[in-house]
This record gives structure tokens, C-alpha cells and sequence, in this order.
């Protein structure tokens, strides 16, 4: 849930208003989520590929082609990860909390 609280927060922040630099190429700092125009995929930046924010592999984007995403598509892409993230690794039963044996109801 923190994960998701940041993500959106960053995504709302207003220093970062939505359609501002949207149309024009961006230089992203590594693990930053973009948008390469070219293809309309969303990937997070890594060295010099962009990795899928989904399951794919990761390719090779012209820097030109690479823009911010709009504001509700870039919380969209992240709230996908987030899912997608939590259907691939659900929680080990080892971390879930039992209630301690003789503290039932009695």
C-alpha cells in the first residue's frame, strides 16, 4: 500500500503538471517510467533499454521518441505493475500473522 501511495503521489505532483512537457522529447533518469512515442509502450528506463512496466522483453527506444507520460496514463501503468505484481508474488503464508495459540475466545 505505501508502494501505491508513492506512486500516485508522484504521479499528482504539481510541479509535474499533466500536458506540460508531454509533447516534447525528455531525457529520463534511470528507473523513471516513460513513454516511447514510436511504439506507445510504457517501460522504465534502464541504462539504455526501456523495460515493459508488464511481462515482454525489453527494447531499445530512439531518445527523440521518448516523452512523459500523461498524468492518468502513467497512474494506469502503474497500478497495472502494482497488480501485476501482486498476482505473481502473492504473500508467503510463512509472513501472514497466526493469533497466538491459547489467546482464542474463550
Amino acid at each position: 500500500m505505501l508502494r501505491l501511495n508513492r506512486a500516485i503521489r508522484a504521479a499528482l505532483d504539481p510541479r509535474n503538471p499533466p500536458g506540460i512537457l508531454a509533447d516534447r522529447p525528455h531525457r529520463p533518469l534511470t528507473g523513471e517510467t516513460v513513454l516511447d512515442t514510436a511504439t506507445d509502450g510504457m517501460g522504465e528506463v534502464v541504462g539504455y533499454l526501456l523495460r515493459p512496466l508488464g511481462p515482454g522483453e525489453p527494447w531499445a527506444a530512439d531518445p527523440d521518441d521518448i516523452r512523459r507520460p500523461e498524468r492518468d496514463r502513467l497512474i494506469r501503468a502503474r497500478m497495472a505493475r502494482l497488480d501485476l505484481d501482486r498476482r505473481t508474488h502473492p504473500p508467503s503464508s510463512a509472513l501472514v500473522s497466526a493469533p497466538p495459540r491459547g489467546l482464542g475466545r474463550g
